[in-house]
């Protein structure tokens, strides 16, 4: 099978913050990502999702009027279909132990401090890409396999 490349991705940024949204946007740029879109907070986020069907998503854990956690939820709901099960880095400048737990159950990839550094984000694309989460479908949410049981 092909190693993915990061160039070929479809990268939904997830973040209230302008300047964040531009910063990231440059440094996926600089990665040779050029299908990139962005929204404002989870639930404009779930509605580009159904329109852009993204590969992979950033996401910031602190936004309003949806968080980050509420938005991945959402996402790993059975009926948003093939979107589902894209892969999610996790931003936040909160790094608790409890939070990194509860976005890893939700099936996040990786969980970023703020700020961003640019090699750390290719590196932990990467990760996430070779390393795909193997998920189970648990009472119509997608769960990895690690904490289904």
């Amino acid at each position: 099978m092909a190693k993915p490349n990061l160039s070929e991705l479809r990268v939904l940024i997830v973040d209230d913050a302008p300047d964040m949204l531009r910063l990231l946007r440059g440094m996926l740029s600089s990665l040779g990502i050029s299908r990139i879109e962005d929204a404002r907070d989870g639930q404009e986020a779930l509605m580009m999702v159904r329109r852009f069907h993204p590969d992979f998503l950033l996401v910031d854990w602190e936004m309003a009027p949806m968080d980050g956690y509420t938005l991945v939820h959402h996402l790993r709901g059975v009926k948003s279909g093939v979107d589902a099960r894209a892969a999610v880095i996790m931003m936040s400048a909160n790094a608790e132990p409890a939070r990194i737990m509860a976005a890893r159950k939700l099936g996040v990839s990786h969980f970023i401090l703020k700020p961003v550094v640019p090699h750390r984000l290719a590196e932990r694309m990467q990760w996430a890409l070779d390393h795909p989460i193997d998920y189970v479908e648990i009472d119509e949410q997608w769960v990895p396999r690690e904490f289904a049981g």
